[in-house]
């Protein structure tokens, strides 16, 4: 179900109005909300009651919206909490800020799913904490972190810990610093992370960071457990002359004996040979164990992005 909402329309009062009858659908378990508000509202008519506390059911929440910073912050955890069978919450485009949630405001308790878009993560996160629910989160994605989300963040991560099976993480090595980057994405805190996506938004000059640390970054993995790993690198011109030889050998090693499948990305065409070469040892040459890793194909997502699958069984 797909609900676009303007606080400005003169209509948007049937929102509420249709509420009582909207509590007969029953299987309705995903819900894509989009909302605008940009003048004075009755925050409880919006945001607390009414249209949104009909569906009960819902399992799968997409929130995106642009709030008026002059009305001061949006409730949206509050509303949040009137889908009480919650499991997974993608948020999206955001503009504007999160109010604070009282005390009444406890977290579904099914919620394990979190994909996190800027403005959201730190205040979703910290209200998470303070419910103790952050053990319950099996799957998180992070967006490009602001400045002051990173204590939040760190945080949320170190209280994951092993609970954490499905990461998906976005880096810029031109805001972030080798040490920051360690502290803030400490992979060894996850040993049972079983899929892992890096992508690195990065967009320098060539020279202006040094682009082995996202290798070094990539072997303090300590997950005996991983299954999937994926390398958006966006540019791979800025990796070519990265250690690919430590990265390969650290991935060939028997710790890692669950890997299935390794993806590369890159959002330059004529990238096929360059990645063909770069984990020979991934690829499974020179392996005696039976099932090993290979090249099975290669497939274009969106233009001019290569993505290459190393898939096979041990």
């Amino acid at each position: 179900m797909f609900v676009f909402r303007d606080s400005w329309d003169d209509r948007d009062h049937w929102f509420n109005e249709i509420a009582p009858d909207l509590h007969r659908l029953t299987d309705v378990r995903a819900m894509e909300i989009t909302l605008r508000v940009a003048k004075f509202v009755d925050a409880d008519s919006l945001y607390r009651t009414g249209f949104f506390a009909a569906f009960p059911h819902v399992t799968r929440l997409v929130l995106s919206g642009h709030f008026d910073e002059q009305l001061g912050p949006a409730p949206l955890i509050e509303m949040m909490c009137l889908f009480p069978a919650l499991q997974e919450l993608d948020t999206r485009a955001m503009a504007g800020s999160l109010a604070n949630p009282p005390a009444t405001a406890v977290p579904p308790p099914a919620l394990h799913i979190l994909k996190l878009s800027v403005t959201p993560a730190g205040p979703i996160l910290a209200w998470l904490h303070a419910f103790n629910h952050l053990s319950n989160v099996d799957s998180l994605a992070l967006p490009l972190l602001k400045q002051e989300h990173i204590p939040t963040v760190c945080t949320a991560l170190r209280r994951l810990g092993d609970t954490l099976q499905h990461l998906s993480i976005t880096l810029t090595w031109l805001l972030m610093t080798a040490d920051l980057g360690s502290i803030v994405f400490n992979l060894s805190l996850h040993p049972n992370l079983k899929s892992l996506v890096i992508t690195d938004s990065s967009w320098p000059r060539p020279g202006d960071f040094d682009p082995n640390r996202m290798i070094q970054l990539i072997t303090r993995l300590a997950a005996p457990a991983l299954e999937h790993l994926t390398l958006d690198l966006l540019n791979l011109s800025f990796y070519r002359n990265s250690d690919w030889a430590s990265l390969d050998a650290f991935l060939a090693s028997a710790r890692f004996q669950c890997l299935r499948k390794v993806a590369l990305r890159s959002r330059n065409d004529g990238d096929s040979q360059f990645f063909r070469g770069a984990l020979p040892l991934t690829r499974g040459f020179g392996r005696t164990r039976s099932g090993v890793l290979g090249v099975i194909h290669e497939m274009r997502s969106v233009p001019c992005t290569i993505q290459f699958l190393l898939a096979g069984e041990r």
